[in-house]
């Protein structure tokens, strides 16, 4: 009888399919958040609460995504 193939050895093929994204980082990237600026009657007008609200937020908005990223990937599975 032969001997039961071990984790590394039915992972090994798939692992080394694409040896180029073994080395793959996700570039460094910082993001603004956009201010439209408008004038109307004379008056100079500059929309950035939603700036402001979402930095407060941003734990909070953090913890939802991710959730709701999770159900997705979690349908998904379950649908396959």
């Amino acid at each position: 009888m032969e001997e039961t193939p071990t984790a590394e050895s039915i992972l090994k093929p798939l692992m080394d399919l694409m040896p180029g994204f073994k080395n793959f980082a996700v570039p460094q990237h910082s993001g603004v958040c956009p201010k439209p600026e408008f004038a109307i009657f004379g008056k100079r007008i500059i929309m950035d609460s939603q700036c402001n609200l979402a930095e407060q937020n941003r734990s909070a908005l953090f913890a939802v995504m991710a959730a709701v990223w999770a159900l997705s990937a979690a349908f998904i599975v379950l649908r396959a």
